[in-house]
């Protein structure tokens, strides 16, 4: 199924159960341009391969997704991106707060991209008191637009960080990241 805000607005989702699985996302939840939010005070959040989580913008910079939980599993898409044109545009920030434990799988997609023009976004995970792996195979791209603009941030940091991932965060129109 599919969530989507029709006026840009916020989307917040909670949920709890220290049992087990508080989020499961197989579908799309969409706020272009604007935020995403998906808490759970106890289980987990699970963006499955079919999930995607976007704030991403084709006409104007991309919107701010956080995601909060004791454990997080990603084998899906987090995109907060934007595909404009005008230069004053930029991605937006995923911040990612795991508790005990993150997991990016293969597959698994995070986007803070200025795809034409426009600065990269900022992407952090965090894992304070656990692990954060980003398996082979996944990725987390912040680069900055091709026709101007600065590469963003990655921060992945964590009890103890497990990083295979592929990370892009240059520009070929700005800085580099």
């Amino acid at each position: 199924g599919t969530v989507q805000s029709s006026t840009n607005g916020p989307i917040h989702l909670a949920a709890g159960d220290m049992y087990g699985l508080a989020l499961l996302n197989s579908g799309t939840i969409r706020s272009a341009g604007g935020t995403v939010e998906l808490s759970a005070r106890g289980g987990a959040i699970h963006n499955d391969t079919s999930g995607v989580v976007t704030t991403a913008s084709s006409s104007g910079s991309g919107g701010d997704i956080t995601l909060n939980a004791p454990a997080l599993v990603n084998r899906g898409m987090i995109d907060a991106s934007t595909s404009s044109f005008s230069a004053g545009s930029a991605a937006g920030a995923i911040d990612i707060d795991a508790f005990s434990n993150a997991l990016f799988t293969d597959g698994s997609s995070l986007r803070a991209t200025a795809n034409f023009a426009g600065d990269g976004g900022n992407i952090t995970a965090d894992a304070s008191d656990g692990t954060v792996t980003f398996a082979q195979g996944a990725t987390a791209h912040a680069k900055g637009g091709f026709t101007g603009g600065d590469g963003g941030v990655v921060s992945i940091t964590g009890e103890q960080v497990a990083y295979y991932a592929t990370t892009k965060v240059g520009s070929s129109g700005g800085d580099d990241g």
